[in-house]
């Protein structure tokens, strides 16, 4: 991932020659590059600071000023509390030089499940993730993994994913947290049918909390009836994978039934955007687990889409502009044609929506490409390069 302003970037790697401190064998690490002094420092450290983790460290997400690096680790020698040989999330503060047990238990220690997928406010102050967990909080019930999120400056942990009373944790799973800058708004996926009133569908829902007033909006509460005006086949929906504006105004999300939908619904006026059914059709869908990504104002939205029928979902990159209702192909070959029998997946979007970088195998969208190799692109949409 990149900062908004471009002077950080996360990335992980299994490279040993990449700082001077990093000795720990052929583990994944994560790494912070700050391309305004060009140096990069190691975050996913050990206690002694002599190397990275003894675990593979992944699903990083940094603060605005990167100071604060949240990520994902199977390690067990960051911090002394983490004991629990699961996956925990963790929080390096680079300043400092201190790493913190995210997913801690009442008793300071790590959780008695799985804690996955951080991600952190702009401030460094909350952390949101995915645990199995059922010890980080005294209202977790459901035996399944939930959503949570830490306050560090407090050092409390709140449950996201409850019950619409409050009292209890979701009836089934909840995961994918995306969280506004400021921490206020978190969007999730859930297949729980107890956190708002109406929702009989257990397949998956997208669902966005609002931790200032303690309310849960229904996300997806349209996309039944979106559905149907585009297929009328009655298939289970699911809905997954949100992302949130920056503001909190608008959740995009993919959802998979009769047909195949990227969404947007407003939080504010209850309404749904239909983005897109898919590139080319109803008998073809969204291929990939990635995306889609939404510029920080709600109005692009890059995804991707399958281009063809057939047992491999051969996939490109196009991106829709709110504002003109329109669908571009962002992954366009040379010719500005869809690469045939190619991957594209993984679109990320610049804040202000010139820029969408892709991995693709595709060979030829450059005339440098390597053939049958995943590489990274960026489509610059100002140059149309």
């Amino acid at each position: 991932m990149i900062s908004a302003d471009g002077r950080f970037v996360l990335f992980l790697s299994s490279a040993n020659n990449l700082v001077t401190n990093d000795a720990s064998g052929p583990f994944i690490d994560v790494f912070l590059r700050n391309r305004t002094n060009g140096t990069t420092t190691l975050a996913s450290v050990n206690l002694t600071g002599t190397g990275g983790g003894n675990g593979n460290s992944i699903f990083p997400s940094a603060s605005a000023d990167g100071r604060y690096v949240a990520f994902e680790s199977e390690a067990n020698n960051l911090v002394l509390n983490d004991n629990n040989n699961v996956s925990d999330v963790f929080v390096r503060d680079l300043l400092t030089g201190t790493t913190a047990l995210v997913s801690v238990n009442s008793a300071g220690s790590g959780g008695n499940g799985a804690s996955t997928s951080p991600v952190i406010s702009a401030d460094g102050r909350y952390v949101a993730f995915v645990s199995a967990a059922s010890d980080l909080v005294g209202n977790d019930t459901n035996g399944v993994s939930d959503v949570f999120v830490r306050d560090l400056r407090t050092g409390t942990t709140a449950l996201v994913s409850v019950s619409a009373g409050g009292a209890t944790s979701g009836n089934g799973s909840s995961d994918s947290p995306a969280m506004t800058p400021d921490g206020r708004w978190i969007a999730f996926a859930s297949k729980a049918t107890n956190l708002v009133p109406g929702v009989t569908n257990n397949q998956g829902e997208i669902y966005a909390r609002d931790l200032s007033s303690g309310t849960t909006i229904w996300v997806s509460t349209n996309t039944l009836s979106i559905m149907l005006g585009v297929n009328s086949q009655n298939h289970p929906i699911t809905s997954y994978n949100p992302a949130i504006s920056e503001d909190g105004k608008y959740v995009a999300f993919k959802s998979i039934g009769a047909a195949q939908l990227i969404l947007r619904h407003n939080l504010q006026t209850g309404a749904t955007d239909l983005a897109t059914t898919n590139a080319i059709g109803n008998t073809v869908g969204f291929d990939d687990s990635s995306g889609p990504d939404m510029t920080p104002d709600g109005r692009f939205i890059a995804y991707s889409a399958q281009t063809a029928p057939g047992p491999l979902p051969y996939s490109a990159i196009y991106l829709w502009d709110a504002q003109t209702g329109t669908n571009i192909l962002i992954s366009a070959n040379l010719g500005g044609q869809v690469s045939s029998n190619a991957f594209s997946d993984t679109p990320a979007l610049s804040a202000d929506g010139k820029y969408v970088a892709f991995a693709s195998d595709a060979p030829d969208l450059v005339t440098n490409a390597v053939d049958g190799s995943y590489q990274v692109y960026v489509r610059d949409l100002v140059k149309g390069t």
